[in-house]
């Protein structure tokens, strides 16, 4: 659903206080890691490996992805979806 499309629903001081500090918690989902526009899980898994960390790709756990119709990154897992097959591409559909 576009966010204009979507009803606003006043929330309480308690409510919006509480709203604040849950968003804040997908702070890294929410605003961009770096200039990019895309790229930036490949970027983290990069900066993670350059630390030495280790990186699991597991086909066995399942991913949950967006249901958003109008991807944001140019070359991102939105657009990549839109490659897949199926009705077409997807980008600028409501």
């Amino acid at each position: 659903m576009p966010w204009e499309a979507a009803a606003r629903v006043p929330l309480s001081a308690e409510a919006t206080r509480r709203k604040r500090a849950a968003i804040g918690c997908f702070a890294s989902q929410l605003r961009p890691r770096g200039p990019q526009r895309t790229g930036e899980d490949r970027a983290l898994v990069a900066a993670l490996r350059a630390q030495g960390r280790r990186v699991l790709r597991a086909s066995s756990l399942p991913v949950v992805t967006s249901a958003r119709r109008r991807y944001r990154a140019p070359a991102g897992f939105g657009h990549h979806l839109t490659t897949l097959g199926g009705t077409g591409s997807l980008a600028g559909a409501p």
